[in-house]
């Protein structure tokens, strides 16, 4: 009984979390509607449709192989962690690398020829949350749901504050004075782009 009163325990912490994060998610839909034209916007929804390919792709299947290999005796959790997280991470360095090569040609096939840093950035994006994949699959295995939690929810509220700076409060500061302190952090021609640069500081961070 206790086995099945912990495993519903960190369900419902696991499935919280998530919830409290789309839901923050959701309450920034409309500040980002009002701030930006659907044309703006569509340029996120866009490049968060490529995400679900590939948040897949740059793992390779070793969030789960990690699961299946740390309890294996000739493996163990050290040895099947470090393996996964060292995969991981060197394929999402080519990947990285072959963006850099391409970066201008596919920014201009995907009409977005004038702004090739929304590809970079995407990609970074990418990369940082596929190779965190791995650690936050052993807070999973490792029973560590609240500090799992935690991390999740602290990402989601400082991509939150980033966009509300970036997006609300910089411009107000910038519009009355463009010589402020904002002004070496901040470029109007910039514009949709602070959405995805949130992101990046929020996945590094």
């Amino acid at each position: 009984m206790s086995i099945i009163r912990k495993l519903a325990s960190q369900t419902a912490v696991y499935g919280l979390s998530s919830i409290f994060g789309r839901f923050l998610n959701y309450l920034l839909v409309p500040l980002y509607t009002y701030y930006f034209t659907a044309a703006e916007y569509g340029v996120v929804s866009e490049f968060y449709a490529y995400a679900g390919f590939f948040s897949v792709l740059l793992l390779f299947g070793f969030e789960t192989g990690y699961f299946r290999f740390r309890d294996k005796e000739h493996t163990g959790p050290d040895i099947a962690y470090s393996t996964a997280l060292m995969f991981v991470v060197l394929v999402n360095l080519g990947f990285f690398a072959l963006i850099l090569l391409v970066n201008t040609q596919l920014s201009a096939a995907l009409n977005y020829a004038n702004h090739p840093e929304y590809v970079l950035c995407f990609s970074l994006i990418l990369i940082m949350d596929a190779i965190a994949s791995i650690p936050f699959a052993r807070l999973r295995a490792e029973n560590k749901a609240f500090r799992f939690a935690g991390i999740k929810i602290i990402e989601i509220g400082v991509a939150v504050l980033l966009s509300l700076f970036f997006i609300i409060y910089c411009p107000k500061v910038y519009a009355a004075d463009p010589e402020s302190w904002v002004a070496p952090i901040y470029n109007p021609a910039i514009g949709i782009g602070y959405i995805f640069i949130a992101n990046l500081m929020a996945s590094g961070f």
